[in-house]
């Protein structure tokens, strides 16, 4: 027996049960009000909610006449419930009675006459006087055969009930339905085996456990309403999402129940009618949106006389002209109503006639594209190429069924010389490109871009391409226009063969220029070797220096003055093109102060340079020579800016402000300049006061010859001497500028590793064996020369002519480590004794040397084994090394610190 507490609140736990049946009872009903299995939810769930709350009134009534009462007043929703709940099942299950009447009527009088008759039996035959136990009043039957009769129908009831929709789930080849069929069967089973449970327990016990039914009945409840949830169950959409679904949709979209009446409507059929409100419109007939006639036909679906139509119609007030289909929505073999669709012809017409404008706009775009003279690429949004006309094809020998569809960058890296074909320029042009269709500025559509290619015949090209992004409603593709202008570039390589010298005038102009300049730098390094020497006389003359420490001073000032005779040469030598290109670590910030103190000396006294103070150390790889010759040249533009190029009456002059600093490439930067690495830059920027570059001539102004100056003051090609030797050196040039308020150029070099430029500013000294033959005509030369070998530990021999070195070398042609060559002499030249040597014994290591290197001898020194170039004046490690190098041994090989 149960515990009186526990009786006690079992017999009044029903009252909370009760909002359950009553929110099921709602939610079938709001589904679909006019749907009959809808209408037999809401009724079985009803019977249940009056059920449970009599309950609490027959287990707490204070007397066994009140609780009897109770009892035999309530006792019909336990005949009710039955064949309401089997008549709900066979109606989902989708029996065909609904076609045949008679026989339906004969099916529901069958169903419903027991629960008639046991309505009638219950209160007068079945039921006893309650007796109180455990803390209620227990339930008490009269065992005879209206009782056996009452639990024979419920069980018969529940069993026909679950075989009906079990046999509907198999049969059904709907995924949804099935598993919503599913649901329903698994709690009538569950109920029913609980209901049986508790029918055997008051059997056999005479114990009636309080509202153990009501809970079993609350399965097929709660069964239900997952079956609602889940599975869009009693709902005439076919799924419960369908709603948020078509809604979204463009097209109207109207479902009617089975009477024709309209179920629910989507915003587009509202919306097209001029109507807002879905309840304004629920339980209407679809006439309110469509002709009286379309919707005879319409509802004949809906109520199944017919599976479908089509026609043409009106819809709504607006009348406007639509193309209707209606269907009929069959759901467990039974027209649950109608599905209407409308779509909105009066786009149709106007989408007619754009189809044909587009038409003739295409074809007149594609006769265009195949007939121009020009090749044309266009790519989607992602790169893809979509058009490569005939002329891209005699271009490249890509054939355009090869190219569409591929990505625009991997195709125009294909077509890159063999020599040339890198993965980075890929990489760079797809960063590019992606960067322009995204609306930024980028080099692939703000500049005219030259490139060489090779055909697929082999045959090398030379293309010219523009692009620029065309922005569409559908997104931004991509134009290239290419041209071929091979045949045009090597007819004007005659001109500019013949203009060439041009080049070396306008280095010379520059020195010109800055001659005072030159000379004022020679005569101060001249004042310094010169009063070191005297005084290093006068002190040994009367005494004062008699140890080498004495004269450290001065020999550091003619070392220092030395070097820089050296740099000065070497910077006019790079100017002349008569200097080897280095590829050296050094100090930037240096060279671009000589350059700045260089130019001052020249420039016009209205024009004054401010430079960095306190910007730190720079280290760059590269040739200073050519660097400085760039810095010359912009400093030289940034002068003319401010003067010859002012109109007539405006103030000459004004500043030239340098900056330098460290820079780390962002990834616009990196996108505008695709060949840029992912490394530290310098940046120096050159800011003037000049009449600024009109924005139409920015692109233009690195090309050679171009030139807004007076023809006769320039010959247009400093600034391209400028872009070529940054990109030699892995840099990039930008420029901006403002008309009448002046320009700044920004030059980005690569940054070199300050370890890297310790370890190069680091002088090795390696001495080595062996007999030197040193062949100069220059006495000093010679004299420094063997001194220096006599330094490293190599014994040798000098020859003035080339002709005497012959006969030296001829007498022992073994004896001889190394030649040390002078270019330039009287007499026989230097390149041409070598040969003789070398044909004489073609292993002699040969090392050449001038102070003004010609491109022939240049060549001939990398073209040959074991010889090599040094430039003059060149040092003791220089020599050194050079040595080494020759002989095949290294820095390291035989060598001492």
């Amino acid at each position: 027996m149960l515990p009186t507490s526990l009786s006690f609140w079992l017999s009044r736990a029903s009252a909370v049960i009760v909002p359950i049946y009553l929110y099921a009872a709602y939610r079938s009903l709001r589904l679909n009000p006019r749907g009959t299995a809808n209408r037999l939810s809401a009724l079985f769930n009803a019977v249940f909610a009056v059920w449970a709350g009599a309950a609490v009134f027959w287990y707490s009534a204070e007397s066994a006449s009140q609780a009897d009462s109770w009892y035999r007043a309530f006792s019909w929703t336990w005949c009710l419930f039955p064949p309401l709940v089997l008549h709900f099942n066979l109606t989902i299950s989708g029996s065909s009675l609904r076609k045949r009447r008679w026989l339906r009527y004969l099916v529901l009088v069958a169903i419903y006459a027991p629960a008639a008759l046991l309505i009638y039996l219950t209160p007068t035959r079945i039921l006893s006087t309650p007796v109180y136990r455990l803390g209620h009043w227990m339930l008490t039957v009269n065992y005879a055969w209206p009782y056996y009769f009452f639990v024979a129908h419920f069980i018969l009831y529940s069993l026909i009930g679950i075989l009906a929709v079990n046999f509907a789930r198999v049969k059904s080849r709907n995924g949804n339905e099935r598993s919503r069929l599913a649901v329903i069967v698994a709690t009538l089973i569950l109920a029913i085996s609980f209901g049986f449970l508790t029918d055997g327990i008051f059997i056999m016990t005479q114990a009636d456990v309080p509202n153990l039914a009501i809970f079993w009945a609350l399965i097929v409840s709660l069964g239900l309403l997952m079956a609602i949830n889940r599975f869009g169950f009693l709902s005439p959409l076919p799924i419960a999402e369908t709603p948020r679904i078509l809604n979204a949709l463009a097209d109207i979209v109207v479902f009617l129940d089975s009477t024709g009446s309209i179920a629910w409507a989507n915003k587009s059929a509202l919306e097209s009618a001029g109507l807002t409100n879905l309840e304004a419109v629920k339980g209407k007939g679809i006439d309110l949106f469509v002709d009286e006639a379309d919707a005879r036909s319409i509802g004949d679906t809906a109520r199944g006389l017919i599976d479908f139509y089509t026609g043409r119609s009106h819809w709504g007030q607006r009348r406007l002209p639509v193309s209707l289909r209606s269907r009929a929505i069959v759901d467990l073999n039974q027209v649950q109503g109608a599905i209407v669709t409308a779509l909105d012809m009066s786009t149709a017409f106007a989408l007619e006639k754009a189809e044909q404008t587009a038409a003739d706009s295409g074809l007149l775009f594609n006769e265009f594209i195949e007939h121009s003279l020009d090749g044309i690429i266009l790519t989607d949004a992602d790169g893809n190429i979509t058009v490569w006309n005939a002329p891209m094809v005699s271009q490249t020998g890509l054939a355009t069924s090869e190219v569409l569809g591929t990505k625009i960058w991997d195709t125009m890296a294909r077509l890159l010389p063999a020599n040339k074909r890198n993965q980075q320029d890929s990489i760079g042009l797809k960063r590019s490109i992606i960067t322009a269709m995204l609306g930024s500025s980028s080099p692939w559509t703000s500049k005219i871009i030259e490139q060489p290619i090779t055909r697929t015949d082999g045959e090398e090209r030379i293309l010219q391409s523009s692009s620029f992004i065309i922005p569409l409603r559908t997104g931004a593709i991509s134009a290239t226009i290419i041209r071929d202008i091979t045949e045009s570039r090597r007819a004007s390589e005659e001109m500019i063969e013949r203009i060439r010298k041009l080049d070396h005038a306008q280095k010379m102009d520059a020195v010109g220029s800055l001659s005072g300049g030159i000379a004022h730098d020679f005569n101060n390094t001249l004042g310094g070797i010169v009063g070191a020497i005297s005084l290093i006389k006068m002190g040994v003359e009367d005494g004062t220096y008699t140890k080498l420490s004495d004269i450290e001073k001065e020999i550091s000032i003619i070392d220092r003055s030395a070097a820089r005779a050296s740099a000065s040469v070497a910077r006019l030598l790079a100017l002349t093109k008569k200097r080897l290109p280095e590829n050296n670590i050094f100090k930037f910030k240096e060279a671009l102060k000589r350059v700045c103190d260089f130019a001052m000396r020249g420039m016009d006294n209205a024009v004054l340079i401010e430079f960095p103070k306190n910007s730190r150390e720079a280290y760059i790889n590269g040739d200073p020579g050519l660097i400085e010759q760039m810095l010359l040249n912009l400093f030289i533009n940034a002068e003319h800016a401010m003067t010859i190029m002012r109109p007539k009456g405006q103030k000459r002059g004004g500043h030239i402000v340098v900056g330098l600093e460290r820079f780390k490439p962002t990834q616009n930067f990196l996108a505008i300049n695709p060949a840029a690495r992912k490394q530290d830059y310098w940046c120096v920027s050159i800011q003037d006061e000049g009449v600024g570059i009109p924005h139409h001539i920015l692109p233009h102004i690195f090309n050679p010859f171009y030139s807004t100056k007076n023809s006769e003051k320039s010959n247009g090609l400093g600034l391209s001497m400028v872009h070529s030797i940054v990109a030699q050196h892995g840099g990039f040039v930008d420029v901006a500028s403002q008309l009448n308020k002046g320009s700044t150029f920004f030059i980005y070099l690569p940054a070199a590793d300050i370890a890297d430029a310790k370890t190069s500013q680091r002088q090795q000294i390696l001495r080595g064996t062996g007999s030197i033959l040193l062949v100069d005509d220059d006495e000093v030369v010679r004299d420094t020369g063997m001194a220096m070998l006599g330094a490293l530990g190599y014994s040798s021999e000098a020859a003035v002519s080339g002709e005497e070195a012959i006969e030296l070398f001829k007498q022992e042609p073994e004896r001889w480590a190394a030649v040390i060559m002078d270019l330039r002499m009287n007499g026989m030249s230097g390149d041409e004794a070598t040969m003789i040597l070398r044909g004489i014994r073609s292993d002699l290591p040969v090392i050449l040397a001038s102070g003004f290197a010609s491109e022939e001898a240049i060549r001939l020194s990398e073209d040959q084994p074991a010889m090599t170039f040094i430039q003059k004046p060149y040092s003791i490690n220089t020599l050194s090394l050079a040595l080494m190098e020759v002989q095949g041994k290294g820095s390291a090989g035989n060598s001492t610190r």
